[in-house]
């Protein structure tokens, strides 16, 4: 059964001309491809200016594209106003009427477009409904100049849910990002997740936390080096194709091999098939470190108490210049004193060649 596409991007170039402190343009993609099926929720991460604003804006209609084509559903879209696309977004930087009320927000661009009493009676209801979930003591009333940075981005947040029954497609620019508490945030994205799962309206969010990408996505894109990447969270966090995919996708500890002689101490694998495999970095999430409380080959420089788990950075006893880092559970560390011992196990770690690719088996 062939799969639906609610967004296409086809051969997409675009480049941002030369400012007067850059006297160069910047290419931002070069024969970007792109596809999201019908109803998924798609996660956008990458570093600072690696393009995923660039990207929603170019969907939106904001931009656009040197080259390439762009379909929202059947429709090709690449030279449509914003308003012609069936596209709805959220930005980043957010702005509501001030004026207006929460209510008065949400339904201003229903009005503009002469919708019937019935479907402003329908979205009066669920904005009523979200003021609540979304903890703004129930009062729709309030006016955007009353609201607190973070009770401003909610009512940002409301009014985009309220309005894109009748888009294909929804796009969300770093969504949480503004004032908000930790509570308030998870409560957002319990919120998001179900009315996604529920509506099917085919979303596009951009973050730069993976763990939000991985509690809301079911698909993750990632933009670096002008390359475009679909991936899991799960294969993203484990087996990351290069160092640099690791590193967006979550603290690491790396190793370059070479300086310990290809020999990690508490990694017990076989020097002869490191070397054998061309390996030449070694990476290793702090989560994936065993730490043994009793031991003595380790020093315990720091521990950073997180909650539930404890960060703690280590060094080698025989080898102070060999470091590690890791996340332990915040009771074994209360029973830490100043040693303690560490074990790398073969399946947590990830070996990388000399161009940092990974390496998906050493030699036998």
């Amino acid at each position: 059964m062939s799969k639906v596409l609610d967004l296409e991007l086809k051969d997409i170039c675009f480049s941002i001309p030369g400012s007067r402190s850059r006297g160069y343009d910047r290419h931002i993609f070069n024969r970007a491809c792109f596809e999201l099926e019908a109803g998924e929720c798609v996660a956008l991460l990458g570093t600072s200016g690696a393009g995923k604003t660039s990207l929603l804006r170019l969907i939106a209609g904001f931009d656009r594209p040197d080259s390439g084509e762009i379909f929202v559903g059947n429709n090709r879209v690449t030279h449509l106003a914003p308003e012609d696309r069936g596209v709805s977004m959220l930005f980043q930087a957010p702005a509501l009427f001030p004026g207006k009320t929460i209510e008065q927000n949400a339904l201003a661009a229903r009005r503009a477009a002469k919708t019937s009493r019935d479907e402003l009676n329908r979205t009066i209801a669920a904005v009523a409904g979200m003021v609540e979930k979304f903890g703004l003591d129930g009062d729709t009333k309030t006016l955007a100049t009353d609201l607190s940075g973070g009770e401003y981005q909610r009512a940002a947040i409301i009014r985009t849910l309220a309005n894109c029954s009748d888009s294909k497609v929804l796009l969300l620019d770093e969504p949480f990002k503004a004032a908000l508490n930790y509570r308030i945030r998870w409560q957002l994205m319990e919120y998001l997740k179900r009315w996604q799962e529920q509506s099917r309206v085919t979303t596009l969010l951009v973050t730069h936390d993976f763990s939000e990408a991985a509690y809301l996505a079911s698909k993750i894109v990632l933009i670096y080096d002008k390359k475009i990447l679909f991936s899991t969270a799960t294969e993203l966090f484990q087996r990351a194709p290069n160092v640099t995919v690791a590193a967006i996708a979550g603290h690491i500890n790396k190793w370059k091999l070479s300086e310990h002689q290809y020999r990690l101490m508490p990694l017990r694998v076989e020097e002869d098939k490191i070397r054998q495999a061309g390996a030449e970095w070694c990476v290793c999430r702090p989560s994936s470190v065993e730490v043994d409380p009793g031991g003595t080959t380790f020093s315990v420089l720091s521990k950073t108490f997180l909650g539930a788990h404890t960060r703690c950075e280590l060094a080698s006893v025989s080898r102070q210049d060999f470091r590690v880092v890791a996340d332990v559970s915040s009771d074994l560390a209360a029973n830490m004193k100043d040693r303690c011992g560490v074990t790398l196990r073969p399946d947590t770690v990830t070996f990388y060649d000399r161009d940092e690719r990974r390496i998906d088996r050493l030699g036998s």
